[in-house]
């Protein structure tokens, strides 16, 4: 596969986690052969159309249950090595149908650098060509750590790479808590005006960059996003490209062909409705489930289909909102709001989204609510200061004195003074 699309060479990793010198000798056989099986993968993940479908008969469930029994979890403790780099297995963060997700600590850190990553795996099983996520996320970060500065913004690093007798794995910057989970502990489930917009900006850019690069995601969702660490807090990335697919095709912008029928990929709660009609995603797809998630965090009764299971009917459920039947939660909201939605629903196949037009929609609507778009998200601490309390020492229910009394000791205390001036 070309270089643009993210050709995955025999590269070494250098001090700072990637391509450096080539010393083929020294590289060990289990981890050269990561690069050579991924090679045989198509630009998507998969071994190629054909197969896919081949493997389409069985559920999605079923194949992710034998893959998890399969698999033996890492315990604390471990040691995973690659060319260049030792890690350590701190603890596990999160399991999916395909691998795991483990805080590590790099072993032999460089000065004044972060040791502390996150290490995605992915088992291997040489008798199942499936869906090969790990190839592909490792193939968009490469290319998204490519990116000129102000592009990769929303992007975490890829650190480092290799595989084992049982997985493969990638290693990547470690971010915080998913806005999911920071949705979920905040009073009544949802951000405020101003959280939901400035988290709207952040994310319609994050996406905005990723088809910049000529992917889309197909799973954009508030578990697929995360906040960051220590000086990057108040920056959101997006994650997890899995089942992210090439639109372009190879070396110019020009759109792909859709194919006739495409199996269900994403979260049916925010999956679009191309989706669920079995129809080929391209860049409004991510938009749709985008608008989903934003309505979702201004407030959670906007999305109407949120307990169902049946795809038919959460379909329908859509088709309303994009007909303008909106719910109470929808109508309340800025007529601004209103326009993303209709403009979303515009957009063809092949079209390349304005992205700045929603973004204006999104701070007017801000300024019609009076929502400070400058002020810290509301998961964030406030740290400005406070008024003083008053610190009158308290009296012990024991030592209580009566209103009557008081008032004598204050009155004696003022004789007091007044004697001795």
């Amino acid at each position: 596969m070309p270089d643009s699309e993210g050709e995955l060479k025999e590269d070494k990793i250098d001090e700072k986690g990637m391509d450096a010198s080539n010393e083929e000798e020294n590289v060990p056989k289990v981890v050269k052969e990561i690069d050579e099986d991924l090679k045989r993968c198509g630009d998507e993940g998969y071994r190629d159309d054909s197969e896919q479908r081949k493997e389409s008969d069985e559920k999605p469930k079923e194949i992710r249950r034998k893959h998890r029994a399969k698999r033996s979890s890492l315990i604390p403790g471990s040691i995973i090595t690659t060319t260049t780099n030792k890690y350590v297995i701190l603890s596990l963060i999160g399991a999916g149908g395909f691998g795991e997700v483990y805080r590590v600590k790099r072993m032999n850190k460089l000065p004044d650098e972060t040791n502390t990553f996150a290490l995605k795996t992915e088992t291997i099983d040489e008798n199942r060509k499936h869906l090969n996520r790990l190839k592909i996320e490792m193939t968009v970060l490469q290319l998204c750590n490519k990116l000129p500065p102000y592009r990769r913004e929303h992007f975490i690093m890829l650190a480092d790479k290799g595989r084992t007798e049982d997985f493969k794995f990638i290693v990547m910057e470690l971010v915080g808590s998913s806005l999911d989970i920071i949705q979920r502990e905040m009073p009544h489930h949802s951000f405020s005006y101003g959280t939901s917009v400035k988290v709207g900006l952040q994310t319609i850019d994050a996406i905005s960059d990723l088809h910049e690069i000529g992917y889309i995601h197909r799973d954009v969702k508030p578990q697929n996003f995360s906040v960051g660490l220590k000086d990057k807090a108040s920056t959101i990335y997006l994650l997890d490209f899995g089942i992210a697919r090439k639109y372009t095709i190879k070396d110019t912008k020009a759109v792909r062909l859709p194919r006739e029928t495409v199996h269900f990929m994403g979260t049916v709660r925010y999956a679009s409705r191309h989706c669920h009609r079995a129809q080929e995603q391209c860049r409004r797809d991510d938009l749709e489930s985008w608008i989903y998630m934003l309505l979702e965090f201004l407030d959670r009764k906007s999305i109407t289909w949120a307990k169902s299971i049946n795809k038919s009917h959460v379909c329908s459920e859509k088709e309303k909102l994009f007909a303008g039947d909106y719910p109470l939660a929808v109508a309340a909201l800025p007529e601004e709001v209103h326009k993303i939605i209709s403009y979303i629903n515009s957009l063809e196949y092949s079209s390349e989204p304005d992205y700045d037009f929603i973004k204006t929609m999104l701070r007017q609507s801000a300024r019609k609510r009076n929502a400070d778009l400058k002020s810290k998200f509301d998961w964030q601490p406030d740290t400005s200061p406070k008024p003083m309390k008053s610190t009158k020492p308290k009296t012990t229910k024991k030592h209580k004195k009566s209103k009557r009394v008081g008032e004598m000791e204050h009155e004696l205390g003022a004789l007091y003074q007044l004697a001795y001036t």
